[in-house]
């Protein structure tokens, strides 16, 4: 019973290793970028109408989905250069997991299939559930096959020089375009344009991801940017991309989207100083220096995407403060015109100047039913020309010709008329 009791109790702590092995695997960390930037995305949106809640966790969990398939995958698919990389960091190298031996390294590809197939999963429903903008099939499928092939063969992209282009485009581009597009578009130039900076962000983060595994790489065949034409000219287009994230942002200056995102760029700008700085003074030569380079990779573009998503949520804020007001002022200009006031047995329209005050008291449903019906057929731009009989309540309800005129929200009240 002691050997059986034993034997429990190391099959447990197996599988609970297990499992610890398989969530390191999947790097949970970087899914946090996969929020900011879809959030982004949908913020967009809202800035020319309500989100489809039911839409944007649809497409929040196909994002999702996605990026930790590309996780699985990419341990997968270059164990190889990562059992041959001495200098990997925190951020860069893979997680590392499958060298310990602990898991199968097949078990990472069927996880990443898992994955994958529950991201088409996601993607299917949207499209079969809610209207999507025109072309969101194509997006769902372009952003599983780049993230796949990046690390898969037969592309193997990030092994042929195409691994920061292509994940500026998926994970800078494609995400937050994917938090657009399931709100229903339609696509503008402006909206591409406001994604634009965190697209060139992203690739100048790969670029400086790829300097710490540079001589793994080299050594297994794996042919990145920084092993085809070397650090030098490397630092010198990571710089030129970090300096080209500012130098756009005047043009975001007139799209009606992406005025504060421009500030919450700009407000970066300190820490993009401070990553040109480090790659220039060399930080990619020492092996002890890579792991700080990384980090201030990553700190600079999680502050670009955070700053962009909170810039487009303060003017989000700002258009739905004008939206009310503007509907305070319609309705302001519309009781200023023609009050119809009616009670059980008569209607009469009545000039706004006989209006003296009014008040919300909270008019039971029935009645609002029967003010509808009342006011059947009777036109918008009626004349206020009549005068109130002298028989009429001194207490009357009445409401606006907006609400004859159909609008939803236009709600009726009491008020007192002078006679």
């Amino acid at each position: 019973m002691v050997v059986a009791a034993r034997s429990s109790d190391g099959e447990q702590k197996s599988g609970w290793r297990t499992l610890g092995a398989l969530w390191r695997l999947g790097r949970y960390r970087f899914v946090v970028g996969g929020f900011v930037l879809y959030a982004l995305g949908a913020a967009l949106a809202r800035m020319r109408g309500p989100v489809d809640i039911g839409a944007y966790f649809l497409g929040q969990g196909f994002i999702t989905a996605t990026q930790l398939m590309t996780h699985y995958s990419n341990d997968y698919f270059d164990i190889e250069s990562d059992k041959a990389n001495a200098t990997s960091t925190t951020w860069s190298g893979g997680s590392g997991v499958l060298l310990e031996g602990i898991l199968p390294p097949r078990l990472a590809r069927d996880v990443a299939l898992g994955f994958g197939g529950l991201a088409l999963l996601f993607a299917t429903l949207i499209c079969a559930t809610h209207h999507p903008a025109t072309g969101m099939g194509v997006l769902f499928v372009l952003t599983l096959a780049l993230s796949w092939e990046y690390s898969a063969p037969p592309l193997r992209l990030h092994a042929h020089g195409l691994g920061p282009p292509t994940a500026a485009v998926v994970v800078g581009g494609l995400t937050p375009l994917a938090g657009y597009g399931v709100q229903g578009g339609p696509w503008s130039y402006a909206i591409l344009l406001s994604v634009l900076p965190v697209v060139i962000a992203q690739f100048a983060l790969i670029l400086v991801l790829d300097f710490p595994d540079a001589e793994g790489d080299a050594r297994t065949g794996k042919r990145t940017l920084v092993v085809i034409l070397g650090t030098g000219r490397v630092v010198r287009i990571a710089v030129g991309a970090i300096v080209l994230v500012y130098a756009i942002l005047p043009l975001l200056i007139e799209a009606p989207v992406g005025r504060r995102l421009l500030l919450g760029v700009v407000a970066t700008l300190p820490l993009g100083a401070w990553l040109v700085w480090t790659l220039l003074r060399g930080a990619w030569r020492g092996r002890g220096a890579k792991g700080p380079l990384a980090w201030r990779g990553v700190l600079w573009f999680a502050a670009v995407s955070a700053a962009a998503l909170a810039g487009t949520l303060m003017d989000v804020a700002r258009r739905m403060e004008g939206d009310r007001q503007g509907a305070v002022r319609r309705g302001s200009q519309c009781t200023q015109r023609t009050l119809y006031v009616f009670d059980a047995t008569s209607l009469v329209v009545v000039p706004s100047k006989k209006l003296t005050s009014h008040a919300l008291p909270g008019v039971p449903a029935d009645g609002v039913e029967v003010q509808k019906a009342a006011l059947a057929g009777v036109p918008g731009n009626a004349v206020a020309s009549k005068a109130v009989p002298s028989g009429a309540p001194e207490k009357s309800t009445i409401v606006t010709s907006s609400f004859i005129e159909g609008r939803r929200h236009a709600a009726p009240f009491r008020a007192s008329v002078e006679q």
